[in-house]
């Protein structure tokens, strides 16, 4: 028979606030809310947390824009030009 966990954690990421809050899904309670440790216009997405070593991993994406004049618009306009992603791991403890 499997046993039934004494703690089941549910981990969110709040965008614009850059905190990691793990909820407890039994009681609804705060386990845990660090501030994420990101550098500016990076974001954090697809994670995962690991049993084996109790980190979080996702990929870190940083958006690229270029900036040019529109001749026939009159006016400057900026485009999605490209984007990086890499494999990045924080501590939901420290939230680095």
């Amino acid at each position: 028979m499997r046993e039934i966990p004494s703690i089941l954690i549910k981990w969110f990421i709040i965008i614009r606030s850059r905190y990691i809050v793990g909820v407890d899904l039994y009681t609804g309670n705060i386990f845990s809310q660090p501030a994420i440790q990101l550098p500016a216009d990076t974001y954090f997405e697809n994670f995962t947390y690991s049993c084996a070593d109790t980190a979080i991993y996702g990929l870190a994406r940083k958006n690229y824009y270029s900036t040019y004049y529109d001749s026939l618009l009159q006016m400057t306009m900026t485009v999605f030009d490209s984007a990086t992603s890499r494999l990045s791991k924080i501590d939901p403890n420290t939230g680095e």
